[in-house]
């Protein structure tokens, strides 16, 4: 009632975030502190201790449903690309590992690749779980990412990954080929589109 009362904005967002601790730690009252918290979001949107309170209340509640709709709404106030992709990576793996949604996971692990090109294991999640019939998926939704992205470096890496599955798991060598040309334009020097260039032809004369 404090916290209701009070016209001080500063204050009335310390006495709902206080309460919402007690509620969760001393009262094991989870409903209520989330609503409190998000009282204190209410008041302040960027408030991350409030928003981090709230997952935590949802993993230890193992509501894992919930806590990957929280994270992927978080998505909305986060512009960098690691952050972008740290956070699509752990939704990727509640769908994988507490919900056994595997299409989802793999939708999840796409776009957290579109945004950090250089992780190996979201790679490796990938080739996991797309199945026959998935890859064309996988692949557009890389393709998209290379067009709207405004980083050389990470259009040159999706780049000579993009091309490395159209060869391997889409049977398309003139789409691996466009994209490789596209990174060494991009970067000419790049190494590891050389190499994939190179070995693209050795295929086609094999």
């Amino acid at each position: 009632k404090a916290a209701e009362f009070n016209d001080d904005h500063d204050i009335k967002k310390q006495l709902w975030f206080r309460s919402a601790r007690i509620l969760a730690h001393e009262m094991k009252d989870r409903e209520t502190a989330e609503e409190f918290y998000r009282r204190v979001l209410d008041l302040d949107p960027s408030d991350a201790q409030a928003r981090d309170a709230i997952e935590q209340l949802h993993r230890t509640s193992k509501d894992y449903e919930g806590l990957a709709g929280l994270l992927i709404d978080r998505l909305d106030s986060e512009s960098e690309p690691e952050s972008r992709a740290r956070i699509l990576r752990e939704v990727a793996e509640l769908y994988e590992e507490k919900l056994a949604q595997p299409e989802s996971a793999l939708l999840a692990y796409t776009q957290a690749l579109a945004e950090d090109a250089e992780d190996e294991s979201i790679k490796r999640a990938i080739e996991r779980l797309a199945g026959e019939g998935q890859w064309d998926e996988v692949l557009v939704t890389l393709g998209e990412a290379i067009e709207n992205t405004d980083r050389p470096q990470h259009a040159v890496a999706l780049c000579v990954l993009v091309a490395h599955w159209y060869e391997t798991y889409g049977g398309r060598a003139d789409a691996a080929l466009n994209l490789l040309n596209r990174a060494l334009h991009i970067d000419p020097a790049h190494e590891p589109a050389l190499v994939a260039l190179c070995q693209l032809y050795e295929h086609a004369e094999a």
